[in-house]
């Protein structure tokens, strides 16, 4: 599939994943039913879901909510990008995902959306 790439052994960690494609996430377009379609093309080693504020995420109870957090068994494997300036709160939520079976969580650090950089997230 990947004729000059050496895809055996590709891992984030202790995460192995089958080819080093990645979709990462954005916002307004990573949920699940994008995520779906394109794992059903083939080749994609790991997704991730949209960017989630730790806050709302926490504290929400919202459809918005439930949409960026959703997932499939076919939709594996999964990586959550929190954002946010409040480290405690990121620590919150990172706990949350993992209790919660998260296999990666990644922390963005460099959105440069005005919406994300503007509030010091």
């Amino acid at each position: 599939m990947f004729p000059n790439v050496d895809i055996k052994g590709f891992r984030i960690g202790s995460l192995a994943l089958d080819t080093p494609i990645l979709l990462a996430p954005m916002a307004g377009y990573t949920d699940l039913a994008f995520r779906l379609t394109l794992r059903e093309l083939g080749g994609m080693g790991l997704a991730y879901t949209e960017m989630i504020n730790p806050r709302s995420m926490l504290l929400g109870r919202g459809r918005k909510r439930k949409a960026i957090l959703a997932t499939a068994p076919e939709d594996r494997p999964l990586g959550y990008q929190l954002y946010g300036k409040d480290p405690a709160s990121l620590a919150d939520a990172a706990r949350w995902l993992q209790e919660h079976g998260a296999p990666l969580i990644d922390i963005n650090m460099g959105c440069p959306q005005r919406k994300i950089a503007g509030s010091g997230a």
